[in-house]
């Protein structure tokens, strides 16, 4: 299933050693649990930043949650950004026939799916950025960096010398730095010593110096564009002189789509198919398009003979009405074609075409 990530999920039995270890794998902190591919539920290792040697040795029957999931039948990108904007999950089950493990929707799936959209196109990152940003320097404790994380309830903290970004430190790298120390310590007395050296160990050691950064002008599908093909869900947001702005996150982008989806409503837009299941996908590229204030909109897109499609677009502005009509083969090409449709009807509503 496109736009799905199938991670192998952890039994019921296994450990959280064996979870952070898949974590890393992943490079995500939510790892499915099934068995038989009965799915049974989500281990978030968000809460174990830096887990003791007790925690480590736990298993995962004890820790797991049952997340929201969505039904296979059910699913598409747009309703797992919902569920993820309205539950604060990163990470969303999909299950089959009798409960049975499908996949898991992550963070960067949603990503992956916005870019096809062209999601944020007329959108610039100032407008979505976090302006309070989480901030240590290279100087200060782990312990200091992961505390700061807490309060602000963020995965990373951006490490600045004199107000200019010089590196990233996560969520996943505590959990790497933990699980590396605690694989090279062979007794727990050893463990415990080693975890309060790591806590008193300085930013600078573990931090990555890959730093991906935007400007603010930058519009919101750049970003996405460098978020997929970096692999990152975070971009410090910098000036002309590097210095630091603010932060751009995977969650407000994603609750940006979602918020703009929701106001699609049948008083604005309007859709007509005879296409089963085509109407979720058009109202997607709605909602992946800036719509002028005061206009309806209506889009028809009919399959006529084989995979021929016929599509119409049209803006009902107050005093005006622009049209585009044009034919495509296959889904992908109509919806294309609605895309282009949408922008042009936009830009000779608004004067640009």
């Amino acid at each position: 299933m496109e736009y799905l990530s199938t991670p192998e999920p952890l039994p019921p039995s296994a450990t959280l050693r064996e979870a952070v270890k898949t974590a890393l794998e992943l490079n995500e902190v939510e790892v499915p649990v099934a068995e038989g591919r009965r799915y049974f539920g989500v281990v978030d290792l968000r809460p174990y930043v830096l887990p003791t040697t007790e925690i480590f040795n736990a298993k995962v029957s004890h820790l797991m949650l049952r997340y929201p999931s969505i039904p296979e039948k059910l699913f598409t990108p747009a309703r797992g950004m919902a569920l993820m904007a309205s539950s604060g999950v990163r990470g969303v089950p999909v299950v089959g026939k009798g409960g049975s493990y499908v996949g898991m929707f992550y963070h960067i799936d949603a990503l992956r799916y916005l870019r096809s959209l062209g999601f944020g196109e007329s959108v610039e990152v100032r407008r979505v950025m976090r302006r309070e940003v989480p901030v240590v320097e290279p100087g200060d404790s782990i312990a200091k960096a992961a505390a700061v994380m807490r309060r602000l309830k963020s995965a990373r903290v951006v490490v600045v010398e004199e107000g200019r970004p010089v590196g990233v430190l996560t969520r996943t790298d505590l959990l790497r730095i933990a699980f590396t120390r605690e694989r090279a310590r062979a007794t727990r007395g050893e463990l415990s010593g080693e975890r309060r050296s790591v806590l008193r160990g300085r930013v600078g050691e573990y931090m990555s110096r890959r730093l991906y950064t935007v400007a603010p002008s930058s519009s919101l599908a750049e970003a996405v564009r460098i978020m997929v093909e970096r692999g990152v869900r975070g971009l410090p947001v910098v000036n002309e002189r590097d210095e630091l702005l603010g932060l751009l996150v995977s969650t407000d982008v994603i609750r940006l789509y979602v918020s703009r989806l929701g106001r699609r409503g049948p008083s604005r837009c309007t859709i007509g198919t005879n296409v089963e299941g085509l109407e979720d996908a058009i109202r997607e590229v709605l909602a992946s398009k800036r719509i002028p204030p005061g206009v309806r909109v209506r889009v028809e897109v009919y399959r006529r003979r084989g995979k021929r499609y016929e599509v119409n677009v049209r803006f009902n502005a107050l005093n005006r009405i622009v049209s585009y009509t044009d034919e495509a083969w296959g889904v992908d090409g109509a919806l294309t074609a609605v895309r282009r449709g949408l922008e042009k009807c936009r830009a000779r509503l608004l004067g640009r075409a």
